[in-house]
């Protein structure tokens, strides 16, 4: 029940989360070492030599239990959820009227039209037939995830400054989205979980991200902002 954290550059932009983080694993009995990449690269030793120290310190206490969430000592933790409710197709590939004209006899070829995916089916008689394969708006959907606080990892990327030639860190403006929970289909099972279990999180305003990928692959994602009290 021991985690080891080797924190990069990005730990000072997310402060925050990684104390939310270290927090919630506390809760479950796990404790948390933090090295930073520069301890790391320049004193493995003096890193081991600590390390060595706090196992053995470890050694000499009970471990931890895991503290319920809804216990005091969880810090004032709140809860939420998110509930897929729609998801709607706006594009067309193809049409029906191309592809029944298109199509030879005892042929058939899906098309998507008006938000709609269609078997289109011309028999061996010629005599055109039209099943939308799209009942439910849930059939358009393979899979759908959730950050639950979106904006708490920039996107960090190495560039070199143009002033020093020197190459550094660098913010590019958006956030990665860490797939916090996720329902998807499977060959075996093509249900979909449209509620998340609650999520532990701290009060106060943040975002939260949803992704939908459609059966196409094509990829959605919606922004929410949210205000949770205490």
């Amino acid at each position: 029940m021991l985690a080891i954290e080797i924190d990069g550059d990005s730990h000072a932009e997310q402060v925050d989360y990684d104390n939310r983080r270290t927090l919630r694993l506390n809760q479950l009995g796990i404790e948390v070492i933090r090295y930073t990449n520069r301890d790391v690269l320049s004193n493995l030793d003096g890193v081991y030599s600590d390390l060595h120290e706090k196992i053995k310190l470890r050694y000499n206490k009970p471990p931890q239990s895991p503290t319920p969430s809804h216990s005091p000592l969880s810090g004032g933790l709140s809860k939420i959820a998110v509930e897929l409710t729609d998801f709607s197709v706006f594009y067309n590939q193809d049409t029906v009227d191309n592809a029944a004209a298109s199509l030879g006899n005892g042929k058939n070829k899906i098309v998507v039209e008006g938000g709609k995916i269609i078997k289109v089916t011309k028999d061996k008689d010629g005599i055109v037939t039209r099943e939308v394969l799209t009942k439910k708006w849930t059939d358009w959907i393979d899979y759908w995830s959730v950050d639950f606080n979106f904006e708490s990892k920039r996107e960090i990327v190495r560039a070199k400054n143009e002033a020093t030639g020197e190459m550094e860190d660098v913010w590019t403006g958006d956030f990665i989205f860490e797939n916090e929970w996720q329902s998807f289909r499977t060959k075996k099972d093509r249900s979909l979980e449209l509620k998340t279990p609650f999520h532990d999180c701290q009060p106060g305003r943040f975002k939260v991200a949803v992704k939908v990928v459609d059966i196409f692959g094509n990829d959605t994602m919606k922004i929410v902002d949210v205000s949770v009290g205490r």
